[in-house]
């Protein structure tokens, strides 16, 4: 049973937010979650953790926590990962591929692969890479387990923000939405058609009213995406405090446009759907992905 209880945790800049679910049959169940107020610089260099800033509030997590279940999931910020298409020519075992891999993205990124922390998966044309400096992951690491936490995932934020819209699609019997999510520092926007996925993520300056401008840029690229794709959202999921963003979403996009709450595709205990919880967005969808690859074998032991 404890393999199916997994708590996303999402660091930001000025908040941690902590989010256990529970696998129940075809969906997950809420058991708790805590944000916590960050102060100082907890990134004292490029997404690299202060150490001994953070793991005192990781310890506060852990003893929250039900009894035996440690297990925890994180992300990188999508500005800390690196992504590129590789082709390598057929290798005789996982092995030689894996380096064949390796060497194919560093002389890429002009990196070497000790210096990187990799993930890989196959695609048409090749092999789609993913990689963090090692510093970026290895800070996130240490601080869990200094806290006695037990890392399962190191995702990166595009992954769990999708999997949060694949699990609602599936939750409410949608197709064809988008998920997007507007915050004071940062918008984000996902979208799965039939064939690719959209994402993106855009810093906006905290108390200037930028808003506007950089979700006319995001929905601009995003419908440059669907006219490749030739496809057309049904629908937006809106996560934000308030609707002033939803008549440029209907107008720009012609579909229908519904406030939206994590919350809302869990099951278990009711929590009130404020302003506060809005915030646990990523740690919900890091959650998830922890307890599927928990499912599914290829969660790692950190």
């Amino acid at each position: 049973m404890n393999k199916l209880i997994v708590t996303g945790i999402d660091i930001n800049r000025h908040y941690m937010t902590a989010v256990t679910l529970m696998r129940q049959k075809q969906s997950f169940s809420l058991i708790d979650f805590r944000i916590f107020t960050l102060s100082g610089n907890i990134f004292p260099e490029s997404e690299v953790l202060d150490y001994q800033k953070i793991v005192k509030k990781l310890a506060e997590v852990r003893k929250g926590l039900p009894w035996f279940s440690r297990h925890v999931a994180v992300a990188v910020p999508e500005l800390a990962v690196m992504s590129r298409i590789v082709t390598i020519s057929p290798q005789q075992s996982d092995v030689m591929e894996a380096w064949a891999v390796y060497q194919a993205f560093s002389e890429k990124v002009s990196l070497t692969a000790s210096q990187l922390s990799v993930d890989y998966m196959a695609v048409n044309d090749g092999f789609r890479v993913y990689a963090a400096r090692k510093e970026v992951v290895n800070s996130r690491l240490c601080a869990l387990r200094g806290a006695r936490l037990k890392p399962v995932l190191v995702d990166t934020e595009k992954q769990c923000f999708l999997q949060l819209l694949i699990e609602a699609m599936h939750h409410h019997g949608k197709t064809g939405r988008v998920l997007a999510e507007i915050k004071e520092t940062v918008i984000r926007l996902g979208f799965m058609s039939l064939t690719d996925c959209f994402y993106l993520c855009m810093p906006q300056k905290a108390g200037c009213n930028e808003g506007s401008t950089v979700l006319a840029q995001i929905i601009n690229e995003f419908q440059q995406f669907c006219s490749i794709q030739r496809c057309k959202p049904s629908g937006v999921w809106l996560i934000e405090k308030n609707a002033s963003s939803a008549a440029q979403f209907g107008e720009k996009l012609q579909c229908p446009v519904e406030l939206f709450h994590p919350f809302s595709v869990l099951d278990g205990k009711c929590f009130p759907e404020d302003e506060p919880t809005a915030l646990c967005t990523l740690a919900v969808g890091m959650s998830m992905r922890g307890i599927i690859a928990r499912e599914e074998g290829y969660a790692a032991s950190y």
